[in-house]
């Protein structure tokens, strides 16, 4: 990625058929920080919130109903192994590990330090921790920079917990004003991370601050196999988004966006095929973009020319983006769904806030504030059907009605519907609208197109409207004559009287090729080998040879009366 375009995109408002939003905590039940920051490991939401009968408890959510995490702590020691009960705790700095979450633990009840969660109980990891970085995963370690405290005197010192659940230390370094790392990003097998705004990297001792040009370093990222940060460079004034490879070669973007000032870490989410961030170039409100391959696109809402007052997060489920934001409706908190042409309206109440926003189980869950009381969420999208790219291999000889192949997508409905919406202008293919079979429409395209392939666009859209496009290509081959050395007759295929143009065989295998050629030697159709039987074709009465290679080239005579 040596440069980047800048594009804008604009968006209409649709309105999704959405059921409301389900409410899976009692109003008034929790008190929340300002850091509600909840994450899922396995198909189950963990978070902290505070009661008037329990104060600050870890929680867990698996789709059924919230439990209490609570139990034992467990410190490892070399000849063995002590357990002390302990209760509940503030959960921060939260990472999937090993199948497991993992988190810093803190509270009145629990001794501070680094915990994983064992079947529904605090299991202790390192203690003694009283706050840390955030941990990151790299070659099955997680290094996380914790603070420990003896006496008055604060030290930061590495940990890296193994696959095992041991830890390794470093060795303690006095705390400074510096503190710890406030971010944590992999690029290769390094760590890096944002020291007292500066670029730092991981050492034997945590973290240490590179030598750069940059100062003000936050929202780091990894993508495309560069690590972006925004940071205002040394003679610049306004921050800029900046980027490095895994060589070590720094691009500054900042001519794309000038007086760009990005906003915190949480406002960054990476998908598969996209980065998207928030920012606000101009001061006048807050815009959403898209980083790809080669460009920085806008997203613009409609209603939301100007950008949006406030926003408070995003989540990534099956190629569509959720995102959270005030300001199109006043100053009422709206979800919004983003298929990468269009946002759909998700929620259709009026919520005075909206914050952690994130994915269980095919499903989007969030913290709302409504009436004044504050309880968690969970609402079913409206997600499109799972379509798959494909590649399809045919003949010039194909002819009308001859199957080309099907594409494959599902959807929760049940209900599919296709269309092809691009790269066949002569429609020369046709695709079934129920199940999705293409065929061949008008032969002519398919003889006059071997010198380069189809890539037909099919959409699959289901009951809902919401719809997921896949990439098909079709290879034209042109069709072969009849290799004659070496070939030998055999008894291969014997008709199945109860079913219609159907032969069985015992001596050729599964997946085995079956071609079949005219008595001029032209081949006229390929056949493959399913369940021990083929199907073959309507062909015009005459003489036809069956041909396999299978280490030998063999052939059977066909008769069409």
């Amino acid at each position: 990625m040596r440069s980047l375009k800048l594009l804008a995109c604009f968006l209409i408002i649709t309105t999704a058929h959405a059921q409301r939003p389900v409410q899976i905590s009692n109003k008034g039940q929790f008190q929340f920080n300002s850091g509600f920051e909840p994450l899922v490991v396995d198909s189950i939401l963990y978070f902290s919130a505070f009661s008037n009968n329990n104060g600050w408890q870890a929680y867990s959510f698996d789709g059924d109903g919230i439990r209490t995490i609570s139990g034992f702590s467990t410190k490892y020691q070399e000849k063995n192994r002590e357990e002390s009960e302990c209760g509940g705790g503030v959960l921060s700095q939260l990472a999937r590990f090993n199948h497991s979450l993992v988190a810093h633990v803190s509270g009145k009840t629990v001794e501070n330090g680094i915990y994983r969660v064992e079947d529904g109980r605090l299991v202790r990891l390192v203690n003694k921790v009283e706050r840390c970085s955030p941990p990151v995963e790299v070659n099955g370690d997680l290094y996380v920079e914790g603070v420990v405290t003896e006496g008055d005197v604060e030290y930061k010192r590495a940990i890296v917990i193994h696959s095992d659940w041991t830890s390794t230390r470093g060795g303690k370094t006095r705390l400074t004003k510096s503190g710890i790392a406030t971010e944590a990003c992999v690029l290769g097998i390094s760590v890096f991370g944002s020291l007292d705004g500066k670029l730092a990297r991981w050492g034997d001792d945590g973290f240490a601050v590179m030598q750069s040009d940059y100062i003000h370093v936050q929202n780091l990222f990894t993508f495309e196999n560069r690590l972006f940060f925004s940071a205002i460079k040394s003679g610049d004034q306004q921050m800029q988004l900046h980027s490095f490879d895994i060589d070590g070669n720094f691009i500054s973007h900042g001519n794309i966006f000038p007086g760009q000032n990005m906003l915190n870490p949480h406002d960054v989410l990476v998908t598969p095929d996209a980065a998207y961030f928030v920012a606000d170039p101009d001061k006048k409100g807050l815009r959403m973009y898209k980083l790809g391959n080669d460009s920085i696109e806008e997203i613009v809402i409609m209603a939301a020319k100007s950008g949006f007052r406030d926003f408070q997060g995003m989540a990534f489920l099956r190629n569509q983006v959720f995102v959270c934001v005030s300001g199109v409706r006043g100053p009422v908190y709206d979800l919004f769904q983003y298929d990468g042409k269009t946002y759909l309206e998700r929620n259709p109440e009026y919520f005075q806030n909206i914050r952690g926003v994130t994915v269980l189980k095919d499903k989007i869950v969030f913290l709302a504030t409504e009436l004044g009381n504050e309880a968690i969420y969970i609402s079913e999208p409206v997600l499109p059907p799972q379509i798959e790219n494909d590649t399809f291999k045919i003949y010039d000889f194909y002819r009308n009605g001859d199957v080309v192949g099907t594409v494959q997508a599902t959807d929760p409905t049940g209900r599919i519907r296709y269309h092809i919406i691009s790269g066949d202008d002569n429609k020369t293919f046709e695709i079934d609208y129920f199940n999705g079979e293409i065929r061949v429409s008008d032969r002519n395209g398919v003889r006059n197109h071997t010198d380069q392939p189809y890539y037909l666009t099919v959409k699959a859209e289901n009951r809902d409207g919401a719809s997921s496009n896949a990439v098909i290509v079709v290879n034209i081959h042109k069709a072969k004559v009849m290799d004659t050395k070496g070939l030998r007759e055999t008894l291969m295929f014997f008709p199945v009287l109860s079913k219609r143009h159907t032969l069985s065989t015992k001596k050729i295998a599964n997946g085995q090729t079956v071609q079949v050629f005219n008595d001029d030697f032209q081949m006229v159709d390929e056949l493959v080998v399913k369940n021990k039987e083929i199907v073959i074709g309507e062909y015009p009465i005459g003489i036809y040879f069956l041909n396999v290679h299978n280490g030998e080239n063999l052939y059977q005579k066909m008769v069409i009366e």
